[in-house]
């Protein structure tokens, strides 16, 4: 009738929705088949990186064996964490072009992973708005604040340690063969040298050592170590792939890096700001889904405030160091709000000209939770979130078989992952189904013709998208492999997104962050086994559930205000 449909009109439309029950059986049968394929292939397949061989309490054990050994006092508060050591797998794949390279970290050292350690004097308060502690925030510079660098066996890596601001005498030479032994390294094989790596903080005695692990001449390695009245201040295993990383990088950035930036953050700005002035248009003509707008808002809030409490350190907060909290509490109030005002700005237009799309969204918003449509969508969204993640391990792999080069395996964040309730409360799955959905109709007016609008969109998400653009130092199969794999992915967004609706692409993003970002392991026996079976039980309970309330009839008063409607 050329009007814009109501958003209870959308919830209705589209029928029950329930499957029959071989469908559904079907269905959840094929998200964990996945799920365990995905379990069991990250081993066979060596689509991940080996993890740490230590757990992170023994890491930090270590780490403060080490700061007590050269004389430092207990600290008043710590933090620890894991990361993965880029410039390491940049090396690898730069040096060594055999198909076989990833499967050969776990021999090391050196190994993928970097354990960094941080204690003070007094409480740590991170400056940022997400509560985490890193390697500068907060700043290292009061007295007794040190940090700690070992890989994931434990051996040592790097240390600082801010020297006491006065003079004072000395308390003997340092006893670096204590440093060196705990670096994994034999004193006896290192040769001496003069220093040529200047250390953070003043130094009066500074030494230096080449040499190389036991056992692998390669990689030549140089040790840079500093001291102050005796005292330890600086201790760095140098490899050949670490660079000066309080230097500015000088290095160019390629043509193809500044256009994707360019574009990616035009892009940004241009929704960040454009959402607002929609929304407020939209609200004066009274086309907008207000009750819609302030649900979804509240369920960011308040999931993004949950995250946050889980982020915050405890000891911060028991210290009245308030300033570590809210600024995780403005960010969520901010994201809430722009939430709110992106899904007023989008849904009217999206609800004119892709209904379809909104139909799951809708029942959810209007607390339909176990409306069997809601269920259906759910198993296609896992089962899509799963064959996304399967796509991405392919793409790893596919070269291999033709005898190429494939690009780094996926670095688990395990400094993320292993925080698991928290992690599972994280809102980013809300972020990029809203936006493909706004660039879906923002093509549709402009071009006018569904499949116009859908393979522009699909160019604008594979152009936008930096992934492939890692693979283009990776040899020809690995940028072959990873343009298709790229493809294929942004294809099957679409495809859930237009045929099943944004509700069912949320799911979608929601199995796929948690399945990238989660570490595997079918092994019990493995420190992080918890951690990884915690997952899987989620998931599969979740697709479980969602299996009964696809093949459930809706109940008689719901059948009948439908009739009514």
């Amino acid at each position: 009738a050329g009007e814009t449909p109501s958003p209870e009109t959308v919830a209705d439309a589209g029928g029950v929705g329930a499957l029959r029950p071989a469908t559904a059986a079907a269905l959840a049968a094929a998200v964990l088949g996945g799920l365990a394929l995905l379990w069991l292939g990250g081993d066979v397949l060596h689509t991940r990186l080996p993890p740490p061989e230590k757990p992170p309490v023994v890491l930090a054990d270590a780490a403060r064996g080490i700061l007590a050994g050269i004389g430092a006092a207990p600290p008043a508060d710590r933090a620890y964490w894991f990361g993965v050591r880029e410039a390491y797998l940049d090396h690898v794949m730069r040096t060594d072009p055999s198909p076989d390279r990833w499967t050969r970290l776990a021999e090391g050292p050196p190994t993928p992973y970097c354990f960094w350690y941080r204690e003070g004097p007094e409480t740590l308060v991170p400056r940022n708005p997400y509560g985490t502690i890193r390697s500068t925030d907060p700043p290292v510079t009061r007295v007794g604040s040190a940090q700690v660098a070992l890989d994931g066996a434990g051996r040592l890596l790097y240390l600082d340690r801010v020297p006491r601001q006065h003079d004072a005498a000395r308390t003997g030479p340092p006893d670096w063969d204590r440093l060196i032994a705990a670096a994994g390294l034999d004193p006896r094989d290192l040769t001496e040298v003069e220093p040529s790596w200047r250390p953070m903080y003043y130094a009066d005695e500074r030494r230096a050592w080449t040499g190389h692990y036991p056992g692998r001449p390669d990689p030549a390695l140089r040790v840079e170590a500093a001291a102050a009245a005796g005292e330890v201040t600086s201790f760095d295993v140098i490899h050949p792939f670490d660079g000066a990383w309080r230097e500015p990088q000088t290095a160019p950035a390629t043509l193809t890096n500044r256009i994707g930036i360019g574009l990616a953050e035009a892009f940004g700005l241009l929704v960040l700001l454009a959402a607002p002035w929609i929304a407020r248009r939209n609200v004066r003509r009274g086309s907008g889904d207000r009750r819609g707008a302030i649900r979804l808002g509240l369920a960011v809030l308040l999931a993004s405030l949950a995250f946050g409490a889980l982020t915050a350190r405890p000891a911060a907060i028991l210290a009245g160091s308030f300033e570590a909290v809210l600024p995780g509490v403005a960010l969520a109030v901010f994201f809430a709000a722009w939430t709110a005002c992106a899904y007023l700005a989008l849904e009217p237009y999206a609800r004119r000209a892709w209904p379809e799309t909104l139909i799951t969204w809708s029942r959810v918003l209007l607390g339909r939770f176990l409306d069997p449509r809601v269920g259906r969508d759910v198993l296609v969204g896992g089962l899509a979130g799963v064959a996304i993640v399967l796509l991405q391990g392919l793409d790893r792999t596919a070269p291999a078989w033709f005898g190429g080069a494939t690009r780094a395996p996926f670095g688990n964040q395990w400094d993320e992952g292993l925080r698991a309730v928290r992690h599972l409360l994280s809102p980013d799955a809300l972020a990029w189904p809203t936006i493909v959905l706004l660039l879906l109709t923002g093509a549709l007016f402009l071009l006018r013709r569904p499949w116009l609008a859908t393979a522009a969109t699909l160019v604008l998400l594979i152009a936008l998208d930096h992934h492939w653009v890692g693979a283009i130092d990776a040899g020809r199969l690995a940028l072959a492999s990873a343009l298709v794999e790229t493809a294929l992915v942004w294809a099957l967004v679409l495809a859930v997104l237009i045929r099943f609706g944004l509700f069912a692409l949320v799911v979608t993003l929601f199995f796929t962050f948690r399945l990238q970002q989660w570490p595997f392991t079918s092994d019990p026996s493995a420190w992080y086994a918890g951690t990884s079976f915690l997952l899987l039980a989620v998931l599969a309970a979740l697709t479980l559930v969602a299996a009964r309330v696809a093949t459930a009839a809706p109940s008689g008063s719901a059948l009948r205000a439908r009739t009514a409607r």
